[in-house]
């Protein structure tokens, strides 16, 4: 990926079934879908084209016009969608430093109701978070959203 253009450069892909050359490809693929998750977020908050071309939603224009699954593509609008409120956690996956599935972690246990505690604390976790296996950022944030969870319950009064 280009630093100032922030396009990807094609030709980078190459067939390597060693662990350096996986490694490498799968890196890329995570950076990839970054970048079109970004891409997305302009492209929706601009109607830039789904409404234009036609479509009533974002995800009906990516099934028909990108060949994308209904569930592929309601996957890729909740993470744009969700990454809008998180920009420590969208910066860390569009550089690398959390990889796809991390970002999917972290976006799985944040909701309507925990997203300004986690965003309070997303500069002091991301950082942490990238340096965990994808199991250990799962349990990070199922501990983190459980005790949120709680949190939130007691400031309304409520039971969790």
């Amino acid at each position: 990926m280009s630093a100032d253009t922030n396009t990807i450069q094609t030709g980078a892909i190459t067939s390597d079934p060693s662990t350096r050359g996986l490694r490498a490809n799968l890196a890329l693929f995570d950076r990839c879908l970054a970048s079109i998750v970004r891409d997305l977020s302009v492209f929706d908050r601009n109607n830039a084209g789904w409404g234009i071309d036609g479509y009533k939603s974002l995800n009906s224009w990516l099934c028909h016009e990108t060949r994308r699954s209904p569930g592929d593509a309601a996957r890729m609008i909740q993470l744009m969608r969700q990454l809008r409120s998180l920009p420590v956690t969208e910066e860390a996956f569009a550089t690398g430093t959390l990889a796809a599935s991390q970002a999917l972690i972290i976006t799985a246990n944040v909701n309507d109701n925990t997203i300004d505690l986690f965003t309070e604390a997303e500069r002091d976790m991301v950082p942490l978070l990238a340096e965990c296996t994808v199991d250990q950022t799962g349990r990070v944030m199922k501990e983190w959203a459980a005790r949120a969870k709680a949190m939130v319950h007691a400031d309304n009064g409520t039971d969790p």
